[in-house]
């Protein structure tokens, strides 16, 4: 039986902050929800401070690849992910009492 792969020591506030990006990317941009994938990535692991990782289409795909190439949709990303990180803040900020 194989153990599972250790977090980071940020692991709730990882999911915090994927929740927040996340409801911004649904809701700002109407993407499709693909729902969030929580896993413990190597690449996260050593991280000292909260994170996550973010795909934010599929270049595969010949409908999203038009829109990813267009620079106004990037600056939709852009401002979604703003948005979301923003919110990450103002929630972490009520929890220490702010």
């Amino acid at each position: 039986e194989s153990e599972p792969a250790p977090g980071n020591r940020y692991d709730h506030w990882n999911v915090v902050l994927a929740q927040a990006i996340h409801r911004r990317f649904v809701g700002d941009l109407k993407a499709f929800d693909r729902g969030k994938k929580l896993y413990h990535l190597g690449v996260l692991r050593s991280l000292k401070c909260p994170g996550v990782l973010l795909e934010c289409g599929f270049l595969t795909s010949y409908l999203e690849a038009k829109k990813i190439e267009t620079p106004a949709y990037r600056e939709k990303l852009a401002a979604a992910l703003t948005a979301g990180i923003r919110d990450y803040a103002v929630t972490i900020a009520g929890g220490r009492g702010r």
